[in-house]
């Protein structure tokens, strides 16, 4: 697939990016890290799961609450970065691109700014991951 896809609804560096790597027990997947704020209160909730669909599973590759839509972009796009590392060159193209749109991260920002969540997916032969950003008090 040669185009990235986004919508709208995130994962640190500790924690794995790719399925493979939960699956063989390298590392375990993570959720909310001790300098993650997990409360309600927190503007937005950003999450990454990776999908194997043949094996019908979904993993949880983390979560973390941002302040504000562009601290919520920021973590958004660290973890593309980590995924697209470890994706062969084909599937990393478009996330590549994506990763230096300007105009798509601003039409992310604008989509959080007023309310509505953002989901980035990526695909490659074995898995999707999708990468969301939804406002906290919004449950779409």
């Amino acid at each position: 697939m040669d185009e990235y896809t986004s919508s709208r609804l995130a994962v640190g560096p500790e924690c794995p990016s790719s399925l493979e790597e939960v699956v063989r027990g390298g590392r375990a997947p993570c959720g909310i890290g001790h300098d993650q704020a997990a409360s309600s209160d927190a503007g937005y909730r950003c999450e990454a799961v990776a999908h194997a669909p043949h094996e019908g599973r979904s993993v949880s590759l983390g979560l973390r609450f941002a302040a504000t839509p562009r601290l919520a972009l920021r973590w958004l796009r660290s973890r593309a970065a980590v995924i697209a590392d470890q994706l062969d060159a084909q599937a990393a193209r478009p996330v590549r691109r994506w990763l230096s749109d300007h105009a798509a991260h601003e039409y992310a920002l604008l989509t959080l700014a007023r309310g509505d969540s953002y989901l980035f997916t990526i695909f490659d032969e074995a898995a999707r991951y999708t990468l969301s950003v939804s406002p906290a008090w919004n449950t779409k």
